[in-house]
C-alpha cells in the first residue's frame, strides 16, 4: 500500500478513535499501554485527577485510581489473552464519592502469526441507563402488582380482538364463566360465544370499533355463565394511544355489578309498590271527598234559604277543587306533582256549571303555560282559584251580564304567575279585601301566606288579581 494512503488510512482511525464518545485504549501482553483516546483521559482527570502515560502498565493505573481493582483488571487481560472476548460491567465511586457504572468490552488484537499480541478495550458510561432501566423495572412491578390485586376484570385486545395481556382476576374469573381457560392471542369475541345472543355480540362489536377508531366506551351488559347464572358487568375499553401511527390496541376493564343490579331491582321494585299504594290513597281519598261532595248536595235540596244554599254550594266547591287534585294524581300515577293548568281549566269548568252559567253569557278564555306543581302547592292554589273564580262568577256581572273572565299561568325561571281577571263592575270602592269579614276573602289570603306568594290587586276596568310565587 502506498505510504500517502497509509498515512490517509491511519489519520482516519485517529479521528474516529478519537471522535467517540466512549473510552478506548488497549494494552500490551505486559498490560502497559499502547493507545488511548482522548475521552480515556479526560474521563481519568474528571473522575480521579490522574492522567495515563504511554507505555505505563494499566494494571498499576487503574489500582492508582481506584485502590483494590487491579487483581480484577488482571483477570480480565488474562482471559483475552487466552483468546476470550470479555464483557462485564464496572461499578466505582470517584474522589468526590460520586458512582459511575461502565459498560467494558474487551476483545484480543492478533498478529500476523495469529498470536495475540494487544488487548482492545472499550468502555462506555451506562451509569443513567441502568438507573432508567431500574426506574422503568420498579414501575413496571408497581404496575403489575395492581394489575393483578385489583379486583377488577383487566385485559387488552389488538385490531382482531384478539387477548393481548390479562390480569389474574380476569383469568380466573374466565374460567368460572365459561369453564375454559384464557389465552394470549385467542379472540376475546369467540370466547363469549353461549354467553351473548347474536345482537349483543354485534353490540360488543361495536363498541371495540368505536374504541379503535378513538373514542373511549362505557357500557353495561349481561352475561351469561356455563351454569346458567346471570352477571350484569359494567366495561370501560379505552384506545392505547401510540406516539404516532394508528391505534393497535384498546386495554378494557370491567367490574361485577350484579349485586348493585339487585340492590336497584329491589328498590323499583319497593318505590312500584308504594305507587301502587299511594294511588290507592289517592282514589280512596279523591272517593271520600265525593261522597262529602254528594252528602253536601244531598243536603242542600232540603235547604230552602238562599244563603245556606250558597255556603253549601261554595263548600262543596272547595271540596271538589281538593278531589280534581287526588284524581288527577291518581291518573297520572306522578306523585311528585301535576300539570297544573290542565288541573284549573277542569277545576273553573266546573265552577261555571256549579253556577249554572251558560258559556255564551261568560266566555273563559285561559293562556296557560304546561306548569308543573307539587301537592304542598297545587292545593293551595287550586283553592284560591276556587275563591276568586267562584267571586267573579257570583258578582262581577250582576243582573245576569255577560263578560269575560281571562286566566293566565306562566313559569319564569321558577317564578310561578298566576293571573284572574274579570272585565265585570269592580270591588266596591269601600271593601277592604285584606280584612273583610267574607269567609272566601279570608281563606285565599291564608292560602296566600301558606304559598309565601304576593298578591296584587287592581280593580279598575273590572278586576285583576295577580298572584306570584316561587316553584318548589
Amino acid at each position: 500500500m502506498p505510504v500517502k494512503k497509509v498515512n490517509d488510512h491511519s489519520a482516519k482511525i485517529e479521528a474516529i478513535f478519537n471522535a467517540s464518545n466512549h473510552m478506548i485504549w488497549s494494552v500490551d501482553r505486559d498490560y502497559n499501554f499502547t493507545s488511548f483516546n482522548d475521552v480515556f483521559v479526560k474521563r481519568m482527570q474528571e473522575r480521579f485527577r490522574e492522567a495515563p502515560e504511554p507505555g505505563e502498565n494499566a494494571v498499576a493505573f487503574f489500582e492508582r485510581c481506584m485502590p483494590g481493582r487491579g487483581v480484577k483488571w488482571t483477570e480480565y487481560y488474562g482471559k483475552v489473552l487466552g483468546g476470550d472476548k470479555v464483557q462485564t460491567e464496572e461499578l466505582f465511586k470517584d474522589i468526590s464519592g460520586k458512582e459511575h457504572l461502565e459498560e467494558v468490552s474487551m476483545s484480543p488484537i492478533e498478529d500476523d502469526q495469529g498470536e495475540v499480541s494487544e488487548i482492545a478495550v472499550l468502555s462506555q458510561t451506562v451509569t443513567f441507563k441502568r438507573a432508567a432501566e431500574r426506574k422503568l423495572k420498579d414501575q413496571a412491578a408497581k404496575i403489575n402488582a395492581i394489575f393483578d390485586s385489583t379486583a377488577m376484570f383487566i385485559w387488552t385486545v389488538d385490531r382482531s380482538k384478539r387477548i393481548v395481556s390479562y390480569n389474574r382476576v380476569f383469568a380466573n374469573q374466565y374460567f368460572k364463566l365459561f369453564g375454559k381457560e384464557v389465552s394470549i392471542g385467542s379472540s376475546f369475541i369467540d370466547g363469549l360465544s353461549g354467553a351473548l345472543d347474536s345482537a349483543g355480540t354485534q353490540v360488543l362489536t361495536d363498541y371495540f370499533e368505536k374504541a379503535f377508531a378513538g373514542e373511549k366506551q362505557q357500557f353495561e351488559g349481561v352475561l351469561h355463565s356455563k351454569k346458567g347464572g346471570k352477571r350484569w358487568m359494567e366495561t370501560f375499553l379505552n384506545p392505547i394511544t401510540p406516539e404516532k401511527g394508528v391505534i393497535k390496541e384498546v386495554s378494557c376493564l370491567s367490574y361485577d355489578i350484579t349485586d348493585k343490579k339487585e340492590i336497584q331491582e329491589q328498590m323499583l321494585e319497593s318505590i312500584r309498590e308504594k305507587e301502587v299504594l299511594l294511588q290507592e290513597v289517592h282514589h280512596r281519598v279523591k272517593n271520600n271527598l265525593q261522597v262529602i261532595s254528594s252528602i253536601l248536595n244531598l243536603q242542600s235540596s232540603y235547604v230552602k234559604d238562599e244563603n245556606s244554599l250558597s255556603i253549601l254550594r261554595e263548600s262543596q266547591n272547595r271540596i271538589k277543587s281538593m278531589s280534581f287534585i287526588h284524581e288527577s294524581l291518581y291518573q297520572t300515577g306522578d306523585f311528585s306533582g301535576i300539570e297544573f293548568s290542565d288541573y284549573i281549566l277542569s277545576l273553573v269548568n266546573n265552577l261555571i256549571h256549579s253556577y249554572s252559567l251558560v258559556s255564551s253569557r261568560i266566555n273563559l278564555d285561559t293562556k296557560f303555560e304546561k306548569v308543573f306543581l307539587s301537592l304542598d302547592q297545587a292545593i293551595p292554589c287550586g283553592l284560591i282559584v276556587n275563591e276568586l273564580v267562584s267571586n267573579a262568577l257570583k258578582y262581577a256581572f250582576p243582573d245576569d251580564g255577560s263578560g269575560e273572565i281571562l286566566m293566565t299561568l306562566k313559569e319564569n325561571k321558577g317564578k310561578i304567575a298566576l293571573s284572574i281577571s274579570d272585565d265585570g263592575v269592580g270591588l266596591p270602592a269601600t271593601l277592604d279585601v285584606e280584612n273583610s269579614d267574607t269567609l272566601g276573602l279570608q281563606l285565599v289570603y291564608t292560602l296566600i301566606d301558606q304559598l309565601d306568594a304576593n298578591i296584587s290587586l287592581t280593580s279598575n276596568k273590572g278586576t285583576n288579581y295577580l298572584i306570584t310565587f316561587d316553584k318548589q
